[in-house]
């Protein structure tokens, strides 16, 4: 047999209508074993089609919070690709540490020996499986279905557009609640040409390869104007598209299929879709899976982070308190946090900062808990100001002096982090207000004297006072 027609390095379309995928670096999963922050294992969703997916999560030592998931889609055009490839792994492993997010990257069956809308199913029924494992799944328990986040590049991009349609459509993983879609270089087409396209010039091999790409794919007797191919074919009711997720479009500015990408994004928006447009100047399409540890893919990680927490932050309630996430301080101990920010949407000012501390004893207590979540909630609002609530770690296991360290550490991290950490973009680190109740109480008080003997060691934080509510008090009695 000949080969027919090719895409260099990763497929040949042979003269009998198969294909012979080229090899590709791999990586295995650590099952188990942490490496880089992250842990990873492989796990079958259907052992019939099959379907299979690897998961990758964050090591957060000693932390039972909930954490976002993204579902991820490879690209590969239908045809090629897979969660193995090394690219893919070393990216998604990353921005499951970056994100602390559980990512569950889908291995959908591929074209042209399962053809469009397969792709489409295999990967819609990867929500299905993710609503039924999550309680039995041991790499599931912490998952929060409450805030799952679509993502792919290519043509998972494309993927990533037509679940969340079906979703909409059938009205089905009502267990899943997407709060987003980040779509990285989607990719789309239809019979007729762009103008970039048409004007393909030195780069009309990029355009053949994207013709065989959607020959091999798409249903047969389908062209392109295919309603997986061409978005503008959807058949969705004007309220069904008031449903549709929030999306950011993540486009390279010299990927030859920009111009769609740029087409879709404004689609989405007449639609009545809140969707942003974000570019990467001087980059290829896929840079970050070509070119996982870059300093271009590093960026894009952040912009998807930022966007999780954003989606991911409180609804707006009646009290005005919209923003809260948890943060880590320091994995090893562990020691985190959570920052509740006011709503003030259009401020630049500076906003002094509360620093709590919880109660209980030094043996029992959170920041996440009811009370204190919605007690330093609301005194955002009132007080138009930054609260960061302590997380330390509790009493026996942890005896004295650790809880004071602990808390000691909170203050240096936010001195540290203040410039880096974009919730305290705002924070103005010389007006710091140490607050505590009970147990916490008696840290802020110690807290505030180590602050006030050590203040060249703080520089530029400083504390203005502090405030004990119910200060523990012990005192031991002979017999």
């Amino acid at each position: 047999m000949s080969v027919v027609a090719e895409i260099p390095g990763y497929l040949q379309l042979l003269s009998d209508g198969s294909v012979k995928r080229l090899q590709q670096q791999t990586s295995p999963a650590s099952n188990g074993s942490s490496s880089n922050g992250y842990k990873s294992k492989d796990v079958i969703i259907n052992s019939t089609k099959p379907t299979s997916a690897r998961i990758f999560l964050p090591d957060i030592l000693g932390s039972s919070s909930l954490l976002p998931v993204i579902v991820y889609f490879h690209g590969g055009g239908f045809c090629v690709g897979s969660t193995t490839w090394l690219g893919y792994h070393t990216f998604l492993g990353d921005l499951a540490v970056a994100s602390q997010s559980i990512v569950l990257s889908v291995d959908y069956r591929l074209a042209p020996e399962n053809r469009l809308p397969i792709a489409y199913d295999d990967c819609h029924s990867s929500l299905e499986w993710l609503s039924r494992q999550v309680s039995s799944e041991p790499w599931l328990e912490r998952a929060d279905l409450s805030r799952v986040f679509l993502s792919g590049d290519s043509a998972g991009g494309n993927i990533v557009h037509n679940v969340a349609l079906r979703t909409i459509q059938e009205q089905s993983c009502d267990q899943v609640k997407i709060k987003g879609l980040l779509i990285i270089h989607p990719f789309f087409g239809s019979e007729e040409r762009t103008e970039k396209e048409r004007a393909s010039g030195g780069e009309a091999e990029v355009l053949t390869w994207i013709d065989l790409f959607w020959k091999l794919s798409l249903p047969e007797g389908s062209n392109c104007d295919y309603s997986g191919c061409n978005f503008a074919m959807a058949e969705l009711s004007r309220a069904e598209w008031c449903r549709f997720p929030p999306a950011v479009v993540y486009v390279a500015g010299l990927d030859f299929s920009k111009q769609w990408q740029v087409t879709y994004a404004a689609f989405l928006e007449k639609k009545g879709v809140e969707v942003k447009l974000v570019e990467s100047e001087g980059e290829i399409h896929a840079y970050h899976m070509l070119h996982p540890e870059s300093e271009a893919t590093r960026l894009l990680q952040k912009q998807m982070i930022k966007r999780v927490e954003w989606e991911t932050s409180n609804d707006l309630s009646s009290n005005g308190c919209k923003y809260s996430k948890d943060v880590i301080i320091d994995s090893t101990k562990p020691i985190s946090a959570r920052i509740f920010l006011p709503d003030t949407l259009g401020s630049t000012c500076r906003l002094p900062v509360l620093v709590y501390f919880h109660g209980g004893c030094f043996i029992v207590g959170s920041t996440k808990w009811l009370g204190y979540h919605t007690f330093l909630g609301d005194f955002p609002v009132a007080s138009q100001s930054i609260v960061l609530s302590v997380d330390y770690r509790l009493a026996p296991e942890n005896r004295l002096p650790i809880a004071y360290d602990d808390c000691y550490s909170s203050l240096e991290w936010l001195n540290c982090q203040a410039s880096s950490e974009p919730w305290l973009e705002r924070a103005d680190l010389s007006r710091v207000f140490l607050s505590g109740d009970s147990a916490g109480g008696i840290i802020s008080k110690l807290s505030a004297d180590e602050i006030d003997a050590t203040s060249q060691n703080y520089h530029p934080l400083l504390i203005l006072d502090f405030r004990i509510i119910n200060l523990l008090l012990l005192s031991s009695t002979s017999n």
